[in-house]
C-alpha cells in the first residue's frame, strides 16, 4: 500500500508516466484515494467542507510543529475519485513551507500528471476549490 507521507510528487509523476492508458491512470488515482488516512468525524463540518465540489469533500490544512513549520493536509471525500485527487494534492503540498505552498504553480504540477483529463468540469471546479483552500491557508500562514 502507498504511504502518502513518503511518496514524492516526482515519484507520482514517474508512476503515471509508466501507466499505459487512461484506464490504468484512473485505477491508480482510485487506489491513491483508498490510501488517505482516516479523517476525524469532528472535522466533517460545514466550515471544512469545500464548496463547489460535486461530491462532499472536507479539507483541513495545518502546520507541523517542526522548524520551520511545514504544511500538513487532512482531507477526505465521499467520492473515491475525489479522494484520489485529494491524495495527489496531499503529496503535492505536504511538507512545503507555507510560503512555498502558497507560491506553488498547481496547474503546471498537475499537468505533469495529466490529471485534469480524468475530471469533468465540475470535478475540476472541486479540485481547484480544494487548492484554493490549501493555498489561502498557506498565504495566511506565510
Amino acid at each position: 500500500m502507498t504511504d502518502l507521507n513518503t511518496l514524492t510528487f516526482d515519484d507520482l509523476v514517474d508512476e503515471f508516466r509508466e501507466l499505459d492508458d487512461r484506464d490504468a491512470e484512473l485505477e491508480r488515482l482510485l487506489e491513491l484515494g483508498e490510501t488517505l488516512p482516516t479523517f476525524p468525524d469532528e472535522h466533517r463540518t460545514e466550515q471544512n467542507r469545500v464548496h463547489g465540489c460535486l461530491s462532499q469533500a472536507w479539507v483541513v490544512p495545518g502546520l507541523s510543529a517542526e522548524q520551520p513549520p511545514r504544511l500538513t493536509v487532512q482531507a477526505d471525500s465521499d467520492s473515491l475519485i475525489v479522494a484520489g485527487v485529494i491524495a495527489v494534492l496531499k503529496v503535492l503540498f505536504q511538507g512545503h513551507t507555507a510560503a512555498d505552498a502558497a507560491a506553488l504553480d498547481v496547474r503546471q504540477a498537475l499537468a505533469r500528471l495529466g490529471l485534469e483529463r480524468h475530471l469533468s468540469p465540475q470535478r475540476r471546479n472541486g479540485l481547484y476549490g480544494i487548492v484554493r483552500r490549501i493555498q489561502d491557508f498557506a498565504r495566511a500562514a506565510a
